[in-house]
């Protein structure tokens, strides 16, 4: 299975998700808008959603009143990460992400 989505470590003392960013990129050129709507767009959530699924597997929240709300978990939760990459994974066989113009 290729991982389209990885941990990082984070300013909160903790792990959140990024893209792993080779798997998005276009023709030599970065795919524009938001990433932190990414996963939860692949995984068919809304922004709202995704947080709350992000905070009962783990997470919890930072950033209110910001313009985005980062979830962070403080040690990686591999099982949601790997439904993560396998909803990416079904998701890259019926289309090819590279190809799109995000």
């Amino acid at each position: 299975m290729k991982s389209y989505f990885v941990y990082r470590e984070s300013s909160n003392n903790g792990w959140t998700i990024c893209p792993v960013w080779d798997e998005f990129w276009t023709e030599g050129k970065p795919i524009t808008g938001s990433f932190n709507l990414l996963a939860c767009r692949i995984s068919g959530l809304s922004w709202p959603q995704w947080l709350r699924y992000c905070r009962q597997n783990g997470a919890s929240l930072y950033g209110k009143g910001h313009k985005y709300v980062s979830a962070v978990w403080k040690e990686p939760n591999k099982d949601f990460l790997n439904k993560l990459n396998q909803r990416a994974n079904e998701l890259a066989k019926i289309i090819n992400f590279k190809e799109l113009n995000l």
